[in-house]
């Protein structure tokens, strides 16, 4: 299985689990490209230009205000945007949302 593949089915697992941040992380077992619980990438996230990915529109959760997001990047880039998925929760609580987006350069 390829490094997208096996990514993608951790964070489908941590879904149906319903991990919370830190177990979500253990159980992709690499470091993020991004972790919003640290200061320095939120304010990262909060510059971030993130469009829908068009190999899954539908899975570009909103960011903003979120209690936590998680995202790593995905092999399958391109010269103007990196793709990304990872995991979202939502201030009010309730389970997390899957994130796929494009990062555009700023």
């Amino acid at each position: 299985m390829n490094p997208d593949a096996l990514l993608l089915k951790a964070l489908d697992q941590a879904l149906r689990a319903g991990d919370d941040a830190d177990a979500a992380l253990a159980r992709v077992g690499r470091p993020p490209w991004l972790d919003s619980r640290r200061p320095e990438q939120a304010r990262a996230l909060a510059g971030a230009n993130l469009t829908p990915d068009p190999e899954a529109p539908d899975d570009c959760t909103p960011v903003q205000g979120a209690a936590a997001v998680l995202y790593w990047g995905l092999a399958t880039g391109c010269a103007k945007a990196a793709p990304i998925a990872g995991l979202v929760w939502p201030t009010a609580g309730g389970p997390a949302r899957l994130l796929r987006a494009l990062v555009l350069p700023p």
